[in-house]
């Protein structure tokens, strides 16, 4: 008797479309504000880094008396818009992609 292999087939969605990038971010599954550790550890980051992304006002939260809570759709939205998919996709951020060359390089005197 043959024995069925218990993981799902593998599903290709296909290239990312606009929009597409949220099915990576579900945290649906955490709750509603998030301490600082479990931030840290959705991101697979330090603490402290979490901190200075809010210090930087970068990741939005929510002070409780002396805690601070972030809220579940506000590290969804962050994560959300700094991510990046490479060079031909429109989300890349075209700055960054930007080859800066030093005058030597561009055939200048220095």
């Amino acid at each position: 008797m043959e024995q069925k292999d218990s993981m799902p087939p593998h599903h290709d969605p296909g290239p990312l479309q606009d929009g597409d990038a949220a099915r990576f971010f579900d945290l649906s599954a955490y709750p509603l504000m998030l301490n600082i550790e479990e931030v840290a550890d959705i991101c697979r980051c330090d603490h402290q880094a979490v901190r200075r992304r809010i210090d930087r006002g970068e990741l939005a939260y929510t002070r409780i008396g002396s805690l601070i809570r972030v809220p579940r759709e506000a590290l969804r939205e962050y994560l959300l818009t700094r991510t990046h998919y490479g060079r031909d996709t429109p989300t890349a951020d075209a700055e960054e992609d930007r080859v800066v060359r030093r005058p030597s390089e561009q055939g200048e005197d220095v």
